[in-house]
């Protein structure tokens, strides 16, 4: 940096920019010095260091690091900020591209702990933007369970984004000769056992991405369900014009604050987007309130991508003793299901 500029009030200036979204004076301003975006802020001055901001985790930052508002400062971020930050990632692959990689990677981690992020809804949009520059999660650690929550968030949009849209889903199912009409909802019955082990096997590979248990083993589990006397749990199922499952969903008496746990719901991936998953649902829901329950739990992994399916359903996010959401949908009233 020129001996005749201060950092500190340059950076002071940028960051002013940044809290209010005015990409074009950031830009100018990244032009005009750019050692902005290369530099770290050794000795910031009272705007910063009277705030607390300076210790642990934000010592000597870099400009990059302040579009995650974490440590709060203003306790607001602009609708904007993603473009904020890749206006200043492209400043720095000007610049000084050797360090991309150390300052991408700690941004998202400041991204993934900010509650102000999440809050001002631009938090994903935000890790959007810095993992298609390159940014990487791989190697953290977690920190008060805030991070894993947020690399669950992570894994399941990066996730969700090969996942096929309820458009393209409609036209394959023309193009293949099917209609929703032809698909029916009933009760699974024991003969349904192979063909149902197979379909639990084939979705939740595709919902997680990895190899779960095999076909043998669920087959051996749906056997037991089956087997048991009396049985107040449910099993449905939709099946295709042929007769060939291609969703279902389990329930079963909960002991707590809920009456119900709906413990399984799934359906192959080429179905998705069409309105089967709400129809499930509702099965679902109707055979709960046959069973006389009438209020039901569902406990979900963060990473699933169709997790925003549960919220869509009216499901609300319940959290543990550290008020962190983990996955855990309630329906205190099955009937909403119901149309």
């Amino acid at each position: 940096m020129p001996a005749n500029l201060n950092l500190d009030t340059l950076f002071r200036d940028a960051v002013r920019a940044i809290d209010a979204g005015d990409v074009v004076a950031l830009e100018s301003m990244l032009v005009a010095h750019p050692f902005l975006v290369r530099d770290r802020l050794e000795q910031p001055g009272p705007w910063l260091s009277d705030r607390g901001a300076v210790e642990g985790f934000f010592n000597r930052p870099y400009l990059l690091w302040f579009v995650a508002e974490d440590p709060v400062r203003n306790g607001r971020l602009p609708g904007n900020i993603a473009e904020i930050a890749l206006t200043i990632i492209a400043a720095i692959l000007r610049t000084d591209a050797d360090h991309l990689q150390e300052q991408l990677d700690y941004t998202l981690r400041l991204v993934c702990w900010s509650v102000v992020a999440r809050e001002c809804g631009v938090q994903i949009e935000l890790i959007d933007a810095l993992l298609d520059a390159g940014a990487s999660p791989d190697g953290w650690t977690v920190y008060g369970g805030r991070l894993e929550a947020a690399l669950a968030d992570i894994r399941r949009w990066l996730h969700a984004r090969s996942r096929p849209t309820g458009r393209a889903n409609a036209a394959r199912l023309l193009a293949r000769g099917e209609s929703l009409d032809d698909i029916r909802v009933r009760d699974a019955v024991a003969d349904d056992i192979p063909a149902l082990a197979e379909l639990h096997v084939t979705t939740w590979n595709a919902t997680y991405r990895t190899r779960g248990p095999s076909v043998s083993l669920r087959a051996r589990q749906w056997t037991e369900v089956f087997a048991r006397e009396p049985r107040r749990d449910f099993v449905v199922v939709l099946e295709d014009a042929t007769g060939r499952l291609i969703g279902f969903a389990a329930g079963k008496p909960h002991v707590g604050g809920f009456d119900g746990q709906l413990t399984k719901i799934y359906l192959r991936w080429e179905y998705h987007g069409l309105g089967l998953g709400r129809r499930l649902m509702e099965e679902a829901a109707r055979r709960f309130l046959d069973r006389g329950i009438a209020s039901f739990i569902l406990f979900a992994e963060r990473s699933n991508p169709t997790i925003g399916f549960y919220d869509h359903m009216g499901g609300e996010r319940l959290v543990d003793e550290r008020g962190t959401f983990t996955g855990a949908y309630g329906w205190r009233d099955a009937r909403m299901l119901i149309q």
